[in-house]
C-alpha cells in the first residue's frame, strides 16, 4: 500500500508547541495522526470529550430550531441584491462603481 499525505492548517505557534511537546515523548506527529486515523477506524469515533450526536440522532425540537434559523437567515437576504445575480453582473457592477468600466462596455 502506497502512503498518502494529510495537509491540515493551524497557526505555526501550535504547531511549535505541539511538536516540542512530542519530541520530548519520543514521537513525530505523523506517528500521533497515523493513531489518530486508527481509532477513528475501529471506533467510529473520535477520542474527545465532546462528540456530535451522529445523523438521524437529532431530536425533533433541534431540527424545527435548525429550520427556524435558516428561514430567518433566507428572509434576511430576501431583497439583497447579492444573492440575486451572477458573479459576472457582479464583477460588472464592481468595475463600474470604481470606475475602471461604463455600463456600454457590457452591453
Amino acid at each position: 500500500m502506497s502512503d498518502a499525505m494529510v495537509t491540515a492548517r493551524m497557526s505555526a505557534e501550535k504547531k511549535m508547541q505541539a511538536n516540542e511537546i512530542l519530541d520530548k515523548m519520543g514521537l513525530k506527529p505523523s506517528q500521533v495522526i497515523n493513531e489518530l486515523y486508527d481509532f477513528v477506524i475501529q471506533e467510529h469515533a473520535l477520542p474527545f470529550n465532546e462528540k456530535q450526536p451522529e445523523r438521524g440522532q437529532y431530536s425533533a425540537e433541534e431540527i424545527a430550531k435548525a429550520q427556524s434559523w435558516v428561514q430567518d437567515i433566507q428572509s434576511l437576504f430576501a431583497d439583497n441584491e447579492y444573492f440575486e445575480k451572477s458573479e459576472d453582473e457582479l464583477r460588472q457592477k464592481r468595475l463600474i462603481e470604481r470606475g475602471l468600466a461604463s455600463s456600454e462596455d457590457f452591453s
